[in-house]
């Protein structure tokens, strides 16, 4: 499901696809980080793949954990 949502469709996105997400059915996708947390808002379950998540600054860093954080909590059922 990742792989379908997870696009960026702005050309200038293509080179700052820094970001892997992978959604609960195991599948990874890549794209800028602004939509990667627009990604992980929409997904339960969703989480970055840290190891392949590189050239991104510290604020990134911090949208990206919240963002991730509460996806996970989506995918629990307990309220947001």
């Amino acid at each position: 499901m990742a792989a379908q949502r997870f696009r960026c469709m702005e050309g200038e996105c293509d080179r700052y696809a820094r970001v892997s997400i992978e959604d609960a059915e195991g599948q990874r996708a890549r794209a800028c980080s602004r939509h990667a947390v627009a990604v992980l808002d929409g997904l339960a379950g969703a989480y970055v793949v840290w190891d392949d998540t590189r050239g991104i600054n510290e604020y990134e860093v911090t949208a990206l954990r919240i963002a991730e954080e509460r996806s996970q909590l989506g995918r629990t059922g307990a309220a947001v």
